[in-house]
């Protein structure tokens, strides 16, 4: 039987690093964390395979750990900024960020993710995370800006209220979906403009807040 750390370490030299995840603090990070300890009983076992994590009650998903990778490599964390998590899910993404940044700020729909979050991450002794219950869209955000939004999932239309709670320079990191197949996307500010770039191409869910509404139809 492997034990944790050894299948982290199978995960980030079988998996992210064929995934051209070359960043060696995301790689760090990712092996810093158990990732088991923040999934729905009866997953544990499943925790350092190649796979999304559904969490079918609260009708979210947690992303794989070379989607999850690749979006924090992107991203371009340094270790004095601040950072947004969106859509947090059960913690494990801020988890990881937390080894990456000075403070992270994580958000989530789900009222039992977030006690789940909180009780995970106060477990792993992570005191530079904090999680709230609230939208996802950023609409009703007080906090900001930030240097780093990290998105946990697909939009199809543009974040712009998101966009709006980075500083200058600062970087939103996302998956693209309005073309059907996924892409990641990185978005920097620049005064009142947002430049962006596309990565790779990565299949993930579509977050609610961020889906096209559907319009009337005969």
């Amino acid at each position: 039987m492997l034990d944790s750390a050894l299948k982290r370490r199978m995960m980030v030299d079988n998996q992210l690093r064929t995934f051209d995840v070359t960043n060696q603090r995301v790689l760090a990070a990712i092996e810093a964390v158990s990732r088991e300890n923040f999934l729905p009983d009866g997953e544990q076992d499943l925790a350092y395979a190649d796979r999304a994590v559904v969490f079918s009650d609260a009708g979210r998903v947690m992303l794989s750990p070379m989607v999850l990778a690749r979006i924090l490599q992107t991203a371009d964390i340094q270790s004095d900024d601040t950072v947004l998590d969106v859509g947090c899910c059960s913690g494990y993404s801020s988890a990881v960020l937390s080894h990456l940044a000075a403070d992270v700020r994580a958000i989530e729909g789900n009222a039992a993710l977030v006690d789940s979050a909180r009780k995970s991450l106060k477990s792993a002794g992570l005191g530079n995370v904090t999680v709230t219950k609230e939208g996802l869209d950023g609409k009703k955000h007080k906090g900001g800006p930030y240097d780093v939004i990290i998105v946990h999932g697909g939009f199809v239309e543009k974040p712009t209220n998101l966009l709006a709670l980075l500083s200058e320079g600062g970087r939103l990191v996302g998956v693209d979906a309005s073309k059907g197949a996924g892409q990641i996307v990185r978005y920097v500010r620049s005064g009142d403009q947002f430049g962006s770039i596309r990565v790779v191409s990565v299949n993930v869910p579509v977050l609610s807040e961020f889906s096209k509404p559907i319009g009337f139809q005969f």
